[in-house]
């Protein structure tokens, strides 16, 4: 049986469109394996790029997310200034991609531990280089209850999870990172 039967197919392409890997997920509850992609350095891309690369200078701001459904969901609403770390692990590399375009990141990761841990971890990586000092705003927004932002949209609505950007964004303007 080849390893994409019985799966959605996600292509994964660069910021500038060529083809990277092909990502699956099983929605079967006895999947063998849920997720499945291929080999590809993660750590080195942004899901959407591709696509949301003009609506980030635009705006001049992303909203970074976990996945490839939280990022398809939100750009099905009209937030079309997302891309996915996949996974819960932003990497220093990524974020001198997206500082290409933006100086806004919004670090919307799910509302679980890891994804909590995973907004600490990304601050850290700012703190240790400075990227303030270089105009990369991190901005943590925490997700109540354990949701992620696919949840959040599709229960709240548009207009719910822009407030808690906004909240975040007055918020981070209140901090030492944004000052």
């Amino acid at each position: 049986m080849h390893e994409f039967a019985g799966r959605i197919i996600i292509p994964f392409f660069d910021q500038y469109g060529g083809l990277i890997a092909l990502s699956s997920r099983d929605w079967r509850e006895d999947a063998y394996r849920k997720f499945y992609h291929e080999q590809y350095s993660k750590s080195l891309y942004l899901f959407g790029l591709n696509v949301a690369k003009s609506h980030i200078m635009q705006y001049n701001l992303c909203i970074i997310v976990e996945g490839e459904f939280d990022v398809m969901s939100l750009h099905n609403k009209g937030l079309n200034c997302v891309v996915g770390a996949v996974g819960t692990s932003l990497q220093l590399y990524q974020m001198s991609i997206l500082k290409r375009y933006c100086d806004d990141f919004y670090l919307v990761f799910d509302g679980d531990d890891a994804g909590e841990n995973a907004i600490k971890k990304a601050l850290h990586l700012g703190d240790i280089h400075y990227l303030y000092s270089c105009g990369i705003n991190l901005i943590p927004v925490y997700l109540p209850g354990g949701k992620d932002p696919d949840n959040i949209i599709k229960e709240q609505g548009k207009s719910v999870f822009i407030k808690l950007l906004q909240e975040a964004k007055v918020k981070f303007k209140g901090s030492n990172r944004g000052k």
